[in-house]
């Protein structure tokens, strides 16, 4: 770092990754430096400066060393006086005859303490201002699951014994995982209760040998009294609302299978279907397809964080079905990749609901969520809800776009069924509109490189039109599809005018210009230099242009009529 880009970083002031400290009235103790070092790296580490004050102007550092500063001994320093040893980059920066000490603090996945026992973490005032807070044990615990150094399933509970177990809870396992089929766990259904704690990892050999179950036991298996005592946040509110009128209110410290096959069950019940005419047979097509029901229930379930209190809600409503929990995504998803990435906060609690058949065994969950709701004409999960602290993903339950939902019924019958990226490319251009590259690599969160080369392949199917400049075209559903659904007219609106549109742009244009260029005309249309200079031969040829000059002076006037 150079003198330029510290008073860079002193301009835009502290940040939740940036300390100033103030040296004016003497050195920052060695205690309250490594303090400060370790609140950094419980958050999301970042750099330490001393020399610079709280609002952001440059006084220079002290000192700490007889007459100079060791950068080295102050590694040493921070090193020396954490547990486990925090390794930092200190650098000293000069300038305007001034000294500052830069403390480079890396993120920690595991909490960091000082050698007196004090633990404190990054955390942001209510103004928005950074400060240091103490960090809670139960915070701790959240950190060390989500680093995946220890997964919440693996914890031993001082006390819990086999009685806290409900030999019926393994029953329903092992009935799941037979009615599942191949996408259950034959393995499971002869052994002991014993043996499938075992087979699942939620058991294990205790200081004394005995076979103990551990917290996963407790959350798959346990007795709804074991559960209140042991695990208090393991805890469900389920509600069904009519308009504003809250009809179903019921709170549920229940094993986790029995919980996921009570909400399928009452939200099957409360689900509607509409059939359209395939001719030799009917589509039914559900409110909420089953595999959306189960994925969704069963990721609140398997990735909440159950270090933090708060229930998981579950509510049922008119227009939507919402599920909250608390956490937010485990560390590497995002809401840009939710469904292409698959990082199970409790990988053993994801296991066992896999071998109870209850959720695919892929890994695609969420993909198959938003491949579901599309092909029933609907718009995927929302999870523009989700924050660091919570998990939330809205399903609409609108009535879907029926016309589109039946093509795809239909292209599928026909063997050629679309991917996920093709039912939201198709969905998004029958619902909005024309869109452009960029447009649709949001919504399909890909790259730019990504989206150019799939969008290519709906274009070689037929599924799909460009129109405009062949640098930046727009894309829009092709004729055939819109036949296919009975909306010629819509393929009409979308692409039909437009030549007729691009004429009436140009001879305004020369009306209010007196000329136009080929390079004009493809601007304002927003076309193919190549089509533009069709369109302006054809208005030549029509006697509604007269062209003027040759190869690149050749330009467009009005013409005789």
């Amino acid at each position: 770092m150079d003198f330029s880009e510290l008073q860079a970083i002193a301009a835009r002031g502290e940040t939740f990754t940036v300390e100033f400290k103030s040296e004016r009235k003497g050195s920052l103790s060695d205690a309250e430096l490594v303090k400060n070092c370790v609140c950094l790296a419980n958050g999301q580490g970042g750099l330490l400066i001393l020399g610079i004050e709280n609002d952001g102007a440059l006084s220079g550092s002290r000192p700490r060393h007889g007459q100079l500063t060791d950068p080295a001994r102050v590694q040493a320093l921070v090193a020396n006086r954490t547990q486990p040893p925090l390794s930092t980059t200190v650098v000293l920066v000069r300038g305007d005859e001034l000294e500052f000490v830069v403390i480079d603090v890396p993120s920690s996945e595991q909490p960091v303490g000082t050698n007196q026992g004090e633990y404190v973490r990054r955390a942001t005032k209510v103004d928005g201002t950074p400060q240091c807070v103490p960090y809670m044990a139960h915070e701790m615990l959240g950190r060390v699951i989500d680093s995946r150094q220890q997964d919440y399933a693996r914890l031993r509970i001082s006390g819990l014994s086999w009685d806290d177990l409900d030999p019926l809870e393994f029953e329903r396992f092992r009935r799941l995982s037979r009615l599942a089929g191949p996408n259950g766990d034959p393995a499971v259904l002869d052994l002991s209760d014993y043996d499938i704690a075992l087979a699942l990892g939620i058991a294990d050999r205790g200081d004394h040998g005995d076979l103990e179950p551990l917290a996963g036991a407790l959350l798959l298996f346990g007795k709804e009294e074991a559960i209140g005592k042991w695990l208090p946040t393991s805890e469900v509110l389920f509600q069904v609302f009519e308009g504003t009128r809250l009809r179903v209110d019921e709170t549920w410290k229940r094993p986790l299978l029995a919980i996921a096959e009570s909400v399928f069950g009452r939200v099957q019940a409360f689900n509607s279907e509409t059939e359209v005419d395939l001719g030799v047979q009917r589509l039914a097509i559900p409110k909420l397809p089953s595999a959306v029901i189960r994925e969704t229930v069963a990721n609140a379930l398997i990735h909440r964080d159950y270090t933090v209190i708060g229930p998981t809600v579950i509510q049922l409503g008119d227009a939507s079905f919402e599920v909250t929990s608390p956490g937010g995504f485990p560390p590497g998803v995002t809401l840009a990749n939710v469904f292409n990435v698959t990082r199970p906060r409790s990988p053993l609690l994801s296991e066992a609901f896999k071998r109870a058949g209850f959720v695919e065994r892929s890994g695609r969950g969420v993909k198959r969520m938003f491949e579901s709701l599309l092909a029933t004409g609907r718009r995927g999960p929302d999870y523009r809800g989700t924050s660091n602290e919570l998990v939330h993903v809205t399903i609409p339950l609108a009535d879907g776009d029926l016309e589109l939902a039946e093509w795809f019924a239909r292209e599928e019958q026909s063997g050629r069924r679309l991917d996920l990226f093709g039912l939201q490319v198709l969905f998004e251009l029958k619902d909005v509109g024309p869109l452009d590259l960029s447009q649709i690599s949001a919504v399909t969160h890909q790259n730019d490189y990504q989206t150019r080369s799939l969008l290519a392949r709906l274009v070689e199917s037929g599924y799909v039109e460009t129109r405009g400049s062949s640098r930046t075209p727009e894309y829009h559903l092709a004729s055939t599809v819109y036949r296919a659904m009975g909306s010629s007219s819509a393929y009409v609106r979308v692409h039909g005018f437009e030549p007729e549109q691009n004429q009436q742009m140009i001879m305004s244009y020369v009306k209010a210009h007196g000329r136009i260029t080929r390079r004009e005309a493809a601007d304002l249309c927003q076309t193919d230099p190549r089509d533009a200079s069709r369109l302006l031969r054809r208005l030549a040829s029509e006697g509604k242009l007269r062209i003027v000059g040759e190869r690149r002076l050749a330009h467009y006037v009005a013409g005789r009529l």
